[in-house]
């Protein structure tokens, strides 16, 4: 019986983004949204000399993919600054997956505020905020329409936040340590690849999380690789992505990878919620299947 190749199932979804107003900016900044989704950019008009913009704009980004890629998909909002030389200086953002929006009621926030920080300094305050509505759907499925409420200006009270988040009032800066110990029957790729690519597999293992990847060294010519490392990354708590990938790459020349083997680790799994919300409990030692 011949192999057939599986394939995932194709759907069209749309992601729409509103970006109504920022708050706390610099004073009299010159400054623009511009909104990612995928390797997609729109960009919002530049309001001139306030430090509280209003802009409602709204942005529409339609994908044909199977669900699984469009929750891997990454969203980022992040504002820029105009200097007198019309030159475009970064100064914030956020970033989190479709996945955070998808597990939202009806798939969305709406008039929620997105804390703005610099990802190179997680040590500095808030760097302002914007506030936006965010929606996932299928393609021509009805959303719900919200009435107008009080309280929306209450910055604080409507952060956006991810499932069991919502009673911590403020985010904070936190570490998250992945501890990378061993990986054992790593498949045979010789007779699926180029026979001379996989004679000597050359592993290491790649973490992508919140938008950032870090990797182990690499362990030479071995199918059961010891590792013991720990892979760091500084974000804030809680984390807007809950997803993390774990793959397993093969290090074929100075030039190529390949992929071996990928795992999609579900944060909450690992984490309850108690008095505070989640809390992310450590694994001293917890395996995982890697297909």
């Amino acid at each position: 019986m011949p192999f057939k190749k599986f394939r995932p199932k194709f759907s069209v979804y749309q992601v729409c983004v509103t970006i109504l107003e920022a708050r706390h900016l610099p004073q009299n900044a010159n400054a623009l949204v511009i909104v990612k989704v995928g390797n997609r950019k729109r960009r919002t008009i530049v309001r001139e000399s306030t430090d509280n913009p209003v802009y409602n704009e709204y942005f529409v980004f339609d994908f044909t993919c199977s669900l699984e890629t469009l929750l891997s998909t990454e969203i980022t909002i992040a504002v820029y600054l105009r200097n007198f030389l019309r030159r475009r200086k970064f100064y914030g953002n956020i970033s989190f997956e479709v996945a955070t929006v998808w597990e939202q009621p009806d798939h969305q926030y709406y008039h929620k505020w997105v804390v703005l920080t610099d990802p190179r300094d997680l040590t500095t305050d808030p760097k302002g905020y914007i506030k936006c509505n965010i929606t996932v759907s299928a393609k021509g499925e009805r959303v719900k329409v919200h009435p107008e409420t009080e309280g929306e200006d209450d910055i604080e009270g409507n952060l956006l936040l991810p499932v069991g988040g919502e009673r911590m009032l403020f985010r904070q800066r936190a570490r998250y340590i992945f501890v990378v110990y061993r990986a054992d029957g790593l498949p045979d790729m010789s007779s699926l690849c180029r026979k001379s690519d996989f004679e000597n597999v050359n592993p290491y293992v790649q973490i992508s999380f919140a938008g950032m990847k870090g990797s182990t060294s690499e362990a030479w010519q071995t199918y059961s690789p010891k590792f013991h490392e720990g892979v760091v990354f500084k974000e804030m708590f809680p984390v807007l992505c809950r997803r993390v990938r774990i793959s397993i790459k093969h290090r074929i020349d100075s030039c190529r990878t390949c992929v071996l083997a990928v795992h999609i680790l579900d944060m909450t799994k690992i984490s309850n919620s108690g008095e505070h919300g989640k809390n992310y409990q450590v694994a001293r030692c917890q395996e995982y299947k890697i297909s």
